[in-house]
């Protein structure tokens, strides 16, 4: 499961740097872009037990899912709204972008592993 994530979640990052979108921001950025989500999901470990506790097993695989979903779809037609703005704000939309569903992940891998582990 975890070489799955990752191959998905990094999938993108082995053509980006040779795309139009890569070439404006740089190659150091595109490190930095791609770095959001491993640090953003270390960073926000300590976040699902609480939500869990607090919303349930359930609604946090689900809130986890909606977010990754909805921030790899603005990570994806960020360049086409942002590239006018200038490669400073478009690495900061797509760094966001990336750190946000690193956040949802952490949130959905762990109330999915608490599923498996409690279930009977």
């Amino acid at each position: 499961s975890y070489l799955a994530m990752y191959s998905v979640a990094f999938h993108v990052a082995a053509f980006f740097p040779a795309s139009s979108t890569g070439a404006l921001i740089g190659s150091q950025a595109v490190g930095v872009v791609f770095g959001a989500y491993p640090f953003a999901t270390f960073f926000a470990t300590p976040l699902p037990p609480l939500v869990i506790r607090a919303c349930g097993v359930g609604k946090t695989v689900a809130c986890g899912l909606l977010v990754v979903s909805v921030s790899t779809a603005l990570f994806g037609v960020s360049p086409a709204l942002l590239t006018r703005c200038g490669p400073i704000a478009l690495t900061a939309a797509l760094t966001c972008c990336r750190a946000v569903g690193g956040v949802g992940a952490a949130l959905s891998e762990a109330a999915c592993l608490t599923a498996i582990s409690t279930s009977g």
